[in-house]
C-alpha cells in the first residue's frame, strides 16, 4: 500500500521534523510519523464527525497507518487506545489528524498534548485517505 518513506517535512509543516508517508494513489501526505515528541491540540466537539469509510476513527487509523499501536499516543500515558482522537498541529492549521488515544486523554479537550515519538498521524479527511 505504501509507495515510499521520505524524511521531509509536510508542506506547510516545516520545522516539525516529520517523516512523510506518501500513498500510491496520491502524493498529498495523508499519513506521517514524527521522529521526535510532537505537540498537538486535542480538538473539542468532534464526536459528531464520523469515519463513514471505516466505521470508527480508531479503525480508520488502523487501516491507514502502516503501524497502529493499541496504547494511547499521549506521552506518559499507559492507557489502552480506545478512540481515534482528532488533533491539530497548531491552532491556525485547518487540517485535522487522527491518533490513537485512551478515552481519558481524549477528554482533555482544546488542550496541548505531547505525543510519543513515532506516533502515526492519519489525515481525518476521508476523501483523501479512503476516497
Amino acid at each position: 500500500m505504501w509507495q515510499r518513506l521520505l524524511a521531509v517535512g509536510l508542506m506547510g509543516l516545516a520545522g516539525y521534523g516529520v517523516y512523510q508517508l506518501l500513498n500510491k494513489e496520491n502524493d498529498e501526505g495523508t499519513v506521517f510519523s514524527s521522529k521526535d515528541n510532537l505537540e498537538v491540540f486535542n480538538l473539542k466537539g468532534t464526536s459528531k464527525n464520523k469515519a463513514t469509510c471505516c466505521g470508527s476513527w480508531i479503525a480508520h487509523h488502523k487501516k491507514q497507518a502502516p503501524k497502529s499501536k493499541n496504547c494511547c499516543s499521549v506521552k506518559g500515558c499507559s492507557g489502552v487506545a480506545e478512540v481515534g482522537a482528532h488533533v491539530q498541529l497548531e491552532r491556525k492549521d485547518n487540517r485535522w489528524w487522527i491518533v490513537p488515544m485512551c478515552k481519558g486523554c481524549n477528554k482533555r479537550d482544546d488542550e496541548t498534548l505531547e505525543l510519543n515519538k513515532g506516533v502515526y498521524l492519519v489525515s481525518a479527511n476521508i476523501s483523501k485517505t479512503c476516497g
